[in-house]
């Protein structure tokens, strides 16, 4: 599983977009059953069976950085999943707003 999405530099007045690509060592058969992000100017959106990684899921993260005073940003999402042994994934979003 991703442990981090670094967005780099977020300058205001744009929307910023990457996906998470959520992969078990042993995929096998397993679901996302939820996704919460953990600040409100993170949209996080309908996870999906990823189309080029067999196996994983896709969840596109977006980050509108209109409301963050500027400064380096440490969120975080929380991905629930149907495994037993990882039922919770944590990914930090990180980056730096600028003016």
């Amino acid at each position: 599983f991703p442990q981090s999405i670094n967005f780099g530099t977020l300058k205001k007045g744009r929307t910023f977009q990457q996906t998470v690509v959520v992969k078990p060592e042993n995929p096998g058969s397993f679901t996302i059953r939820s996704v919460d992000a953990r600040a409100p100017f993170i949209t996080v959106g309908h996870p999906t069976r990823s189309k080029s990684v067999p196996g994983a899921w896709e969840v596109p993260v977006k980050i509108d950085p209109s409301s963050v005073r500027p400064g380096r940003i440490y969120e975080m999402i929380q991905i629930r999943t149907d495994l037993t042994i990882q039922p919770l994934v944590v990914v930090r979003v990180i980056g730096s707003v600028v003016e």
